[in-house]
């Protein structure tokens, strides 16, 4: 795909003849991929992260490298059409390798171009008819094509895949644009029959053909030119999709992405070097609206003892009563799962376990003894059997629940309260490596904040800002909640930051208990808080206060300042600590125990947030639940009964109804 008229079958055809034989041959063997199970992707997902677009899919070493050193996050892949010149389609187990590394996708089908009559001359591609009734039925074609190719890229209905239409003058007194008219009808309408969602690439100068009120729009834009320009050679972090002299602002709001100009406009086509690769070939992109892919980070939020192997299979930890710890895998993605397994070796523990994931897709389980000493036991390989507990050096007696981060460079990060209620931290020197030792995070050189008497008296809980930066809050001996962060990705960190002191409730207390004395006044909280990214790129911490509601502060910007204190929803009671995740369409999600014994939930609507209620009744349970998201886009979550069985409960379909609460096959005696 590129613009200014330039059609891909000319850069093709000149990167051919630059590559050789012996560079042809490279670039097919770029494609070359480990063989992982497959798993159906159906997932859109809302970004505003920047991306690329690139003729041909970069083998996977510059991937991983492009990964953890380049600012971008997804990439096109060309999955098919009529008239698409970057034949060499990736194969379903790069796209699987891609999207189980991070990397969010943007399928590309490059059918019929516009009619004949519109054509730059000398052009031979096939086009669209000039009766709108015969194009609006070649939309609709095009649309079954391009499902039938996403469906063997294993990108299932839930997608969204883009139309490329290129360049074009209308010379037919506007017909050209009443048949492209016709044609996206029949696009989006088969495509959203079939359960996908549709966008469309197209010049900013022809956008007018959408914005008519005879077009099914599509849900999504994706313009070239008539934007922001870039007054350096390649990426630029100033790119926005707003403020577009062809489209308005309101229009596809959060729905757009923009393909911008380098070298002050001189090109579109470039080379761009991170990591020590380079690709000689790259558009970029900046984006805020729907790709294919990962909305957050996977990281490891409080009392998450779920993870997810690369192949897409989940996997429980959880701690006996007896000081062991257990772990359940699934058999298939989606699917049943395997008997609970004792890891052997170490059977003192006296805190429950948290999940990471090395650089290479091990995941990695980490546990306190009840000496205070961190252990680490990794899968042997991503997906198989566990090699065996190893200490984490340190001398520093720990305490609670850890819990594990990634950072953009590749090293697992452990976080863990310290018994002298100091939060301490311990980093790998290299990806996949050993822990460099324990520090305590710092405090911030500001008196005000009475850092003498500050002290930690809840788990933490982490999460990555858009920028890669790493954020973590817990809750003080004062009953405040804090948070500290780094100062750049991998960095050093800045110091605890009071968030009460940054931000003031704006809502009056709904009962009478105490915590809460009226608008504007000091929150105090209970238990441990939660931070997470939205689909939004927004942080969003989530803590339950001594009046027992839920409440939440987010960023009112992505990497910005945090908004006012809020009940996630008022007229509920919560027994337990809050648990959030994320659902199919990239918004929150809430769980916790009510005074019934309950999980209760309530989602992300925009800025507020659904009522309490229950998924499913059921007797009783304890502890504080949690949830994790398969494979498919379900949404599952499980919780202790006050016997320490482990019941789950999962979605029908993504964003459907839910089940029945079930319980897990029965083991010693689980314990939280």
């Amino acid at each position: 795909m590129r613009g200014n008229g330039r059609w891909m079958v000319i850069v093709v055809l000149s990167a051919a003849l630059a590559l050789g034989a012996l560079g042809a041959f490279a670039l097919r063997a770029s494609f070359a991929a480990p063989k992982i199970p497959l798993v159906p992707i159906a997932v859109t997902s809302h970004t505003t992260a920047p991306g690329f677009d690139i003729c041909s899919a970069p083998g996977m070493n510059v991937m991983r490298a492009w990964w953890k050193s380049s600012p971008y996050r997804w990439m096109n892949i060309y999955i098919g059409g009529i008239n698409r010149a970057c034949k060499q389609a990736p194969s379903p187990e790069w796209i699987a390798e891609a999207y189980g590394m991070g990397w969010g996708l943007l399928p590309t089908y490059v059918g019929l171009q516009v009619p004949s009559a519109c054509l730059a001359p000398g052009l031979n591609v096939a086009t669209i008819d000039l009766n709108p009734t015969v194009a609006f039925v070649e939309g609709q074609n095009s649309a079954d094509d391009a499902a039938t190719a996403l469906h063997g890229e294993y990108l299932y209905p839930g997608s969204i895949v883009y139309f490329d239409m290129e360049y074009y003058e209308d010379h037919a007194g506007g017909q050209c644009d009443a048949a492209v008219d016709a044609f996206i009808n029949g696009w989006v309408q088969e495509l959203h029959a079939q359960g996908y969602k549709a966008g469309v690439y197209i010049a900013a100068r022809n956008v007018k053909a959408l914005v008519r009120a005879n077009v099914t729009q599509p849900d999504d834009v994706w313009l070239v030119n008539k934007g922001f320009t870039s007054p350096t050679a390649g990426y630029s972090s100033q790119c926005t999709v707003y403020g577009n002299a062809a489209l308005s602002d309101s229009a596809w709001h959060g729905h757009r992405i923009f393909q911008y100009l380098v070298n002050g406009g001189a090109s579109l086509d470039h080379p761009e070097t991170w990591g020590g690769v380079t690709l000689p070939d790259i558009d970029s992109d900046c984006a805020d609206g729907d790709i294919v892919g990962h909305v957050p980070v996977k990281l490891a939020p409080i009392y998450t003892y779920i993870g997810a192997n690369t192949d897409g299979r989940l996997v429980i930890v959880a701690r006996g009563k007896d000081g062991t710890i257990r772990q359940k895998t699934q058999q298939a993605p989606n699917g049943l799962w395997n008997p609970w397994q004792e890891l052997p070796g170490v059977a003192s523990f006296a805190n429950d376990p948290a999940i990471g994931q090395e650089d290479d897709g091990r995941l990695v389980i980490f546990a306190i003894d009840k000496n205070g000493t961190m252990w680490a036991d990794p899968q042997s390989a991503p997906g198989k059997g566990w090699a065996g507990w190893q200490q984490i050096a340190g001398s520093t007696p720990l305490t609670g629940t850890p819990a594990v981060a990634r950072n953009a460079d590749g090293t697992i990060e452990i976080f863990a309260r310290g018994t002298d209620k100091q939060m301490w931290h311990s980093v790998q020197s290299a990806p996949n490596g050993a822990f460099a030792g324990w520090q305590p995070l710092p405090l911030p050189g500001n008196a005000q904040t009475n850092t003498n008497a500050l002290g930690f008296v809840s788990n933490p809980s982490v999460t990555q800002d858009t920028d890669g930066r790493l954020e973590v809050v817990a809750r003080g001996t004062d009953d405040d909640i804090w948070l500290n962060f780094q100062q750049i990705p991998n960095g050093s960190w800045f110091g605890w930051l009071s968030v009460q002191r940054q931000v003031q409730s704006d809502a009056p207390p709904t009962s009478g208990k105490s915590g809460v004395s009226g608008t504007a006044a000091a929150l105090t909280f209970a238990g441990a808080p939660s931070i997470i990214r939205d689909g939004n790129g927004l942080l969003h911490i989530f803590a339950r206060g001594h009046d027992q509601n839920i409440w939440t502060t987010a960023q009112t910007t992505a990497g910005g300042s945090w908004s006012a204190w809020k009940h996630a929803q008022s007229s509920f009671e919560a027994t337990s600590d809050p648990a959030v995740g994320i659902d199919h369409s990239g918004h929150l999600v809430i769980i916790a125990l009510g005074t019934d014994h309950n999980v209760w939930l309530s989602m992300q609507q925009g800025a507020t947030w659904s009522k309490w209620s229950v998924p499913q009744a059921h007797q009783s349970f304890a502890g504080t639940p949690t949830m994790t998201r398969e494979a498919d886009g379900r949404l599952e979550l499980f919780a202790l009964d006050a016997k320490g069985n482990l019941w789950h409960i999962f979605q029908q379909k993504p964003g459907g109804a839910w089940g029945t609460w079930s319980p897990m096959e029965e083991a010693a005696p689980l314990i939280q």
